[in-house]
């Protein structure tokens, strides 16, 4: 953490963060496109394109917690960035199902580490109302990453599915801010807590967190049953296109 006030650009390249973090939405338009692509292939089996990167999502951000007590933020973000592109990328040219479900393991590697990074770096280089300001922002960033990666994603799918993933090429210039502007900091080791000093134990956390932990789990489950299958469900029944797919989902 640090007093430095930063400019801009540095900002924006800390906002990058959430922008590599949203880009696992480019491919839920394409899913009907790609099960109209292949029949022979189970609806299920396609919306394990969404789902995947999520389930490596929950180990992979538990593991860069470890990575950042040995090396430096910013170099997890590097190899968050290499997972990130040639997971998301490669489907955009050839593979069969297998292949772009092995792709999007290697994807969820990248969205795993990248996940928790999306708010390390607003703690860590911000602080008081600055930082505050970087969390809303880090927000409306996050909404405006969805529309406009889902919208073009489904547009680009309504010509070829795979040209949905060609999207992930808006990693780059993403991944060059960051590199080249986003500061260097220091691997920081866990302070020992005056709790684990003294040997006291830890607060349990009261019903009213539970309650809302709980209503947030419900809440995503819907919320991700209506992304995995708004463009099967469109594609099935005709009423529209991948690119009215991505409009559903943006909205």
């Amino acid at each position: 953490m640090t007093n430095k006030q930063y400019g801009f650009i540095v900002k924006a390249s800390v906002l990058g963060g959430i922008m590599l973090q949203y880009s696992t939405s480019i491919a839920t338009p394409a899913l009907g496109a790609i099960s109209a692509a292949m029949p022979n292939v189970s609806p299920d089996l396609i919306k394990q394109i969404a789902t995947l990167p999520n389930l490596c999502m929950i180990i992979f951000a538990f593991l860069c917690g470890q990575l950042t007590k040995k090396y430096t933020t910013k170099k997890v973000l590097y190899i968050a960035i290499v997972f990130l592109f040639i997971g998301g990328i490669l489907p955009a040219f050839f593979g069969d199902i297998m292949f772009i479900l092995v792709c999007r393991l290697i994807f969820g590697v990248g969205y795993g580490l990248v996940m928790p990074l999306a708010s390390a770096f607003i703690i860590e280089l911000f602080v008081g109302s600055e930082r505050d300001a970087m969390m809303g922002f880090k927000g409306a960033t996050g909404a405006a990453a969805g529309i406009i990666y889902q919208t073009l994603s489904g547009y680009l799918a309504a010509i070829y599915w795979r040209y949905a993933f060609l999207c992930y090429f808006l990693i780059i210039p993403i991944a060059i801010l960051m590199i080249l502007k986003l500061p260097e900091t220091p691997v920081k080791k866990e302070p020992e807590t005056t709790m684990q000093q003294t040997g006291q134990a830890k607060p349990k956390l009261q019903p009213w967190t539970w309650l809302i932990i709980s209503l947030n789990i419900l809440l995503q489950i819907a919320a991700f049953s209506f992304m995995t299958n708004m463009a099967i469900v469109i594609a099935q029944t005709e009423v529209g296109t991948p690119a009215h797919a991505g409009l559903v989902m943006s909205t």
